[in-house]
């Protein structure tokens, strides 16, 4: 695998389960994974990964555990709007 390229492994089911980039950090450059797992059903045949974990030059850095997810309840329809995320509304 060429490292000085941005990967991306997708899945059929689940979407985006790994990504791989080269990125510049505070005081130097690093490879960067994110690796998204235990995808579980949400909505609509959507599904969530609820172990999403960050390494940087292959150590662990960041572990999110998601204990639960709701889907859109209540939110403004404007946060759905690219155009207005654009101008920063």
């Amino acid at each position: 695998m060429e490292r000085d390229a941005p990967s991306v492994w997708l899945d059929g089911e689940y979407g985006v389960v790994r990504v791989i980039r080269r990125e510049r950090l505070a005081s130097r450059e690093g490879l960067v994974d994110l690796a998204f797992g235990e995808h579980r059903p949400l909505a609509n045949g959507f599904y969530f990964p609820h172990r999403q974990e960050a390494f940087v030059d292959g150590k662990l850095v960041v572990l999110v555990v998601v204990r639960s997810v709701a889907v859109n309840t209540g939110l403004a329809e404007d946060l759905f709007d690219p155009g207005a995320l654009r101008r920063g509304r």
